[in-house]
């Protein structure tokens, strides 16, 4: 699922320039990793100047094989969302806002104007919950 992110703050220079900027979040497993490539692919094809950026991890397939196709690739930790109320549970609030922050910085660092996820969990959600939040 795709979604414009043209009406965020901090983009302002889209109106400036024609090159596109594009963020694929995903990664974790080949199965998640590899049609994100092929998309990054197609996309670098079709528009040559296009800025691509792909969010990750370092312990995910990622890691090796986004920087060897070519790309960027831009980390955050994982973080999972925790089942029972224990420590983690606890930490999770501060952990997922410390990563959303994280995930806003790149966002408006490669003046995002299209986010695609690639995987159900955290990478998408973090994309997803900041284009909610900023108003896309």
């Amino acid at each position: 699922m795709a979604r414009g992110v043209l009406g965020c703050r901090g983009l302002s220079s889209y109106t400036m320039s024609n090159q596109k900027h594009i963020v694929l979040a995903g990664g974790g497993t080949a199965g998640h990793v590899n049609p994100l490539l092929a998309v990054a692919h197609v996309i670098r094809e079709l528009e040559p100047d296009a800025d691509i950026a792909v969010v990750g991890t370092v312990v995910g397939l990622e890691h090796d094989l986004v920087p060897q196709a070519g790309f960027e690739l831009e980390t955050i930790e994982k973080v999972p969302f925790p089942r029972r109320p224990n420590m983690a549970a606890l930490k999770f609030p501060a952990q997922w806002k410390a990563e959303t922050a994280k995930v806003r910085d790149i966002l408006t660092r490669h003046e995002a104007q299209v986010v695609v996820g690639f995987v159900h969990d955290w990478h998408r959600l973090c994309a997803n919950r900041l284009e909610a939040t900023q108003g896309c």
